[in-house]
């Protein structure tokens, strides 16, 4: 028995790529492992991707209530940090380039950076300044 697409609330169709992220790219020579799929669809049901794949393919499986064109663009997972300190000294930006330079997260703290080196900054910043910072938030 052949059964006609599945009922879904939006199909996002016509960007250029859309990046899947299947695993972590450390290293600039590891941006091949993006997962791109070129000129894709995505189906949406209840606020949960359901399926990603070519937009013919998806257009087949899949019908929605409502479409967004996102033709010329590139769709990419959320890359949102799940946490937030309001209240924090110092910065590790520099940090960020010695994990995409292929350094671990515990190399960083062993050589007295990461959350430690946050907390070293926070606990000997000036109380005031601190209390300062959280008001302008």
């Amino acid at each position: 028995m052949v059964q006609g697409p599945v009922d879904v609330d939006l199909i996002i169709r016509g960007p250029r790529e859309i990046l899947t992220l299947p695993r972590v790219v450390r290293r600039k020579a590891d941006r091949g492992s993006l997962g791109i799929i070129e000129d894709g669809a995505i189906a949406v049901s209840r606020g949960v991707v359901v399926a990603i794949g070519s937009e013919d393919e998806i257009l087949r499986r899949y019908r929605a209530k409502m479409y967004i064109d996102a033709t010329g663009y590139i769709a990419t997972p959320g890359l949102v940090d799940s946490h937030t300190h309001l209240l924090y000294s110092g910065s590790r930006e520099d940090e960020r380039e010695l994990i995409l330079g292929g350094i671990s997260y515990t190399e960083i703290l062993g050589r007295g950076g990461g959350v430690l080196r946050t907390m070293r900054h926070t606990s000997s910043a000036d109380r005031e300044i601190l209390i300062s910072s959280l008001r302008e938030t």
